[in-house]
């Protein structure tokens, strides 16, 4: 993992937030996505 985030993969563990408060299972997954594509 070190040398991926050296090469400047972004490391983003799938864990649901739930301070987002999704409404369906479906909301979570959209959301871990997202934190996992945006730009840094």
């Amino acid at each position: 993992m070190l040398k991926l985030a050296r090469m400047g993969v972004s490391i983003v563990q799938p864990v649901p937030a739930f301070y987002a408060k999704p409404k369906s299972l479906e909301g979570a997954v959209d959301h871990i996505i997202t934190r996992g594509t945006a730009e840094n």
